[in-house]
């Protein structure tokens, strides 16, 4: 029997994981954006890699974010040393206008599966 569970976040949610998991990352408490289901079973050095990936995926200059090759061969290496995050509360801010925009002119949710 399959053990995944769906969880639907909504918009508002969506803003806030993005926010929180900023605090956390500038705090140095990236680890607890981990699972706690997961964690004693992950290479926390790992995981701590692809949460600093993820933040650089959405920064707020679309200049700034790295292309998808780019994605690829940070993750398949750790020779690639990552750049800080660019994004921030002004960030953060313009996402929740864009997400209160979207939100008055269509219902949406965005749909995690988890194991």
């Amino acid at each position: 029997m399959n053990n995944t569970s769906v969880r639907i976040i909504s918009q508002d949610q969506a803003q806030s994981l993005l926010f929180h998991a900023w605090q956390l990352w500038n705090e140095g408490r990236g680890q607890e954006l981990i699972d706690r289901n997961i964690v004693d079973s992950c290479p926390m050095i790992e995981a701590l890699r692809w949460i600093h990936i993820a933040l650089l995926c959405v920064q707020d200059d679309p200049a700034r974010r790295p292309t998808m090759s780019l994605v690829v061969l940070m993750l398949g290496s750790n020779a690639v040393n990552l750049p800080q995050p660019s994004v921030g509360p002004n960030s953060l801010v313009k996402f929740s206008s864009i997400l209160s925009h979207q939100s008055s002119t269509s219902v949406s949710a965005s749909v995690f599966l988890c194991s």
